[in-house]
Formats: C-alpha cells, sequence, structure tokens
C-alpha cells in the first residue's frame, strides 16, 4: 500500500515541477533588449557619414556603404575595404590584393586623409593611377 502512495507522491511531485517550468516564461518578463534592426540603423549611420566624408576625398572612386564597413572600387575593381570597428586601432592588411583598414567608428580628418591616400597608394600599386 505504501508503494502506490510514493508512487503518487512522486507523479505529482513531476507534474508540479512541469507545470512551473511552463508558467516560468509567461511570469518572468524579459527586459527590453534594442533590436537587431535599430542596432543596423546606428552602425549603418556611421558608415553614412563616413561615406560622405570619403566622397570629398575620393571623388573618382566609387564607396558604397554596408553595415560596418566601406567598400572602395574603382573602373571595377575592389581597390579597398574599410572596417568600421569602435575598439579599432588604426590598421591595415592585404588580402588577396584588396587593403583592408581597420579604423574606429569615429574619424578625424587628418585620418581622413591618411585614409584616402593610403587607397590612392593602393590603387597606384595596382595600376589603376589617378590620371586617365
Amino acid at each position: 500500500m505504501y508503494e502506490w502512495m510514493w508512487l503518487i507522491g512522486l507523479c505529482l511531485l513531476l507534474l508540479v515541477l512541469f507545470l512551473l517550468a511552463l508558467l516560468k516564461p509567461r511570469l518572468h518578463k524579459p527586459s527590453e533588449k534594442p533590436s537587431k534592426k535599430l542596432i543596423m540603423q546606428t552602425a549603418n549611420t556611421g558608415s553614412q557619414k563616413l561615406k560622405t566624408q570619403l566622397a570629398a576625398h575620393l571623388s573618382d572612386y566609387t564607396i558604397v556603404a554596408k553595415s560596418n564597413r566601406l567598400l572602395i572600387s574603382r573602373e571595377g575593381s575592389q581597390i579597398a575595404i574599410i572596417a568600421l570597428d569602435d575598439h579599432a586601432v588604426m590598421r591595415e592588411r592585404l588580402l588577396d590584393g584588396v587593403l583592408i583598414l581597420s579604423v574606429p567608428t569615429r574619424v578625424g580628418s587628418s585620418q581622413l586623409t591618411q585614409i584616402s591616400d593610403q587607397v590612392r597608394q593602393h590603387a597606384a600599386k595596382l595600376g589603376l593611377s589617378d590620371q586617365i
């Protein structure tokens, strides 16, 4: 007789735990996180601002703004990628003949001229000089 009581008690305990597990997400209010769309919009505004600033320095280049990077090309060939990162230190490297620059999201005017000079020098190395 006691065996049945233990079995019934264990089943009731499992049922209560199961119901608590089902109700916990409904009782717990999740904190509101910024949506991914909002994060992408803020990243886009930073890249759009840098694009307009660089367009003045690199008027004969095609600049395409992505979420956190700028793609710079000329005459249909990819010349440089500028990656925007809050924690980045101005850094450059080459990947398959494409100059990749990591820059902070807030760029000063001296850094803009430095970036444009680096892009122009790399384009000259690729044979895409400024004289057409």
